[in-house]
């Protein structure tokens, strides 16, 4: 609160006491507003996300109308989930691995050994998103972050190797 008060002194004497409270003012309604829109949109994504889970509940029941096939469905998708969360989890910190090899490429490193592991960072972004309904938003996103990320630099990387040889 202290510092706050010493910049609104600092901006008061620059633009002066008018100026300064009303810059101080649209500071704090520019806060709740970015808060407000902030908790809406929370909101708004979990009400979705429920009625997305709710039509989905919906739809199997009218599909099945046996609660024992219900109950087996869902726990059969449930433990499916869990593996193929840990598979996929497994999977990318494998290829981490792989992609650290990029790390020492040079110019004489084969086009071959650079689209090898191009092609598998490609076709793993592809296969994450195939089995994204098993991972749940939090953990889809943080793998495809993740194999974005090893993407964009392998990319960089051999930008830098094509345009900056090294020298013998």
């Amino acid at each position: 609160m202290k510092e706050l008060l010493e910049i609104l002194e600092k901006v008061t004497s620059v633009f002066g006491p008018l100026y300064g409270a009303l810059f101080f003012v649209m500071l704090i309604i520019l806060f709740f507003i970015l808060y407000f829109f902030q908790k809406r949109i929370d909101n708004i994504s979990e009400e979705i996300s429920q009625k997305a889970i709710s039509k989905f509940d919906k739809k199997l029941e009218l599909l099945f109308r046996d609660e024992a096939i219900r109950v087996f469905l869902r726990s059969q998708t449930a433990q499916k989930s869990i593996k193929k969360k840990l598979e996929y989890y497994h999977k990318v910190y494998e290829l981490y691995f792989k992609y650290q090899k990029s790390w020492t490429f040079t110019d004489k490193t084969s086009d071959e050994e650079i689209n090898n592991l191009s092609r598998n960072i490609s076709q793993m972004r592809e296969d994450i998103f195939i089995n994204s309904i098993y991972f749940g938003g939090y953990l889809t996103e943080r793998l495809i972050k993740a194999v974005n990320l090893m993407y964009s630099d392998l990319r960089r990387k051999v930008t830098e190797i094509k345009t900056h040889p090294t020298k013998e």
